[in-house]
């Protein structure tokens, strides 16, 4: 019998050990003293989105909507910054018109407003002209599936700079922080959804909700996020008759390889299977929008 209780033991030792690792390398404060831990910044979202319509750029605009969110307050931030860069995804011809990131704007902490959660509050309005102004492009050299980034830079009074390439995974990815400093809005060719029933089941491998990453839905510039809190969520979508625009936007968070998802429209058709399930921390669900994809 003791033999039967050691082979019993063993797995789940190995069972637990693994799930142990994988809880440390998902939280990289594992084992860390507070006094090890640099306090910074990040710009916690709101509402992030807008359409990018080939068919219409003069009216195509994105905007950011989030909270400044320091352990002053926004008092030990100097100002907050606005980028943006452009890459050309359709380069067959062997013209590269992408463009590095570019400065947009900037807006001092100590004009933003305070919110009810006690923290500075600012909207990103940018429009798509604006954007191709400030990265010198013409609608020529737009297609459809090229992407803009938008990205979000924290300049602190001490000179620190917080932006996604010198904030953790933790800050960009995880749900409390909602924090990814950078934003994809893709070219589109806006197309007149079906009415009806739409079913959206997302799934996360591991249970523990997509870590950051969600899904952005416009129903005529309505927006609607959705994203799994636990190891999976079903959404019905109900678009209107006469409904003109459905534009359907991934973010990415961390943990990219554990979330999947369909979306299923009114006449039972799969016309989204997204997700790789792989587990790892960058192969998941393609960004931007995907409804709306323009012809070659």
């Amino acid at each position: 019998m003791k033999k039967i209780i050691n082979i019993l033991v063993l797995p789940c030792l190995i069972l637990f050990s693994l799930s142990s690792c994988e809880e440390e390398e998902k939280d990289p404060f594992y084992k860390l003293s507070f006094d090890e831990i640099e306090t910074g910044a990040y710009f916690r979202s709101i509402l992030a989105g807008g359409t990018v319509n080939l068919n219409d750029l003069d009216n195509s605009v994105y905007n950011i909507q989030g909270e400044l969110v320091t352990p002053e307050a926004g008092a030990d931030v100097e100002s907050i910054e606005l980028w943006v860069e452009f890459k050309d995804r359709s380069t067959d011809s062997g013209d590269d018109d992408s463009v590095a990131s570019t400065f947009v704007t900037s807006i001092s902490s100590s004009s933003l407003p305070t919110n009810s959660n006690g923290f500075p509050e600012h909207t990103f309005n940018m429009t798509i002209p604006e954007a191709m102004t400030a990265l010198g492009l013409d609608s020529t050299q737009i297609s459809g599936g090229d992407q803009f980034f938008f990205q979000v830079v924290i300049i602190m009074t001490d000179g620190r700079v917080f932006d996604k390439d010198t904030s953790g995974d933790s800050i960009k990815g995880e749900l409390f922080f909602a924090s990814p400093f950078e934003y994809t809005a893709t070219v589109v060719c806006i197309a007149v959804p079906i009415p009806g029933d739409w079913v959206l089941e997302m799934i996360d491998l591991f249970g523990d909700g997509w870590n950051g990453g969600n899904i952005v839905v416009s129903l005529d510039g309505v927006q609607t996020t959705y994203f799994p809190p636990g190891s999976s969520l079903t959404e019905i979508i109900t678009i209107a008759p006469g409904t003109s625009e459905f534009t359907f936007t991934y973010t990415a968070g961390s943990w990219e390889g554990e979330n999947l998802y369909t979306l299923t429209d009114p006449n039972g058709v799969v016309v989204l299977d997204e997700g790789v399930g792989d587990y790892s921390q960058e192969n998941g669900p393609r960004e931007g929008e995907l409804l709306n994809v323009c012809p070659d």
